[in-house]
């Protein structure tokens, strides 16, 4: 029997260091706009955020959400919150 765990964040660096898989949400209506599923190594600690593969998640996921955002399903997003 799996375990699933439902994470929700605003940080694009949490959601690459802690998933499996990255869903952008739709600011209105909270709907799923994208998923990315990040392949990266079980058991990822602190070194793997200093990889060339976590950058390349990181990314993929940040255009996502621009993607989403600038289609005008999500709203404004303020970037200050990944920077904490």
């Amino acid at each position: 029997r799996g375990l699933s765990i439902l994470f929700v964040t605003h940080s694009v660096y949490e959601a690459v260091g802690l998933s499996d898989r990255v869903a952008v949400m739709t600011a209105a209506g909270g709907r799923i706009a994208r998923e990315i599923a990040v392949t990266a190594p079980e058991g990822r600690g602190a070194a793997f955020r200093g990889t060339a593969a976590f950058a390349e998640q990181a990314v993929a996921v940040a255009r996502a959400l621009a993607d989403v955002v600038g289609a005008g399903e999500g709203g404004a997003i303020d970037a200050r919150r990944d920077r904490e």
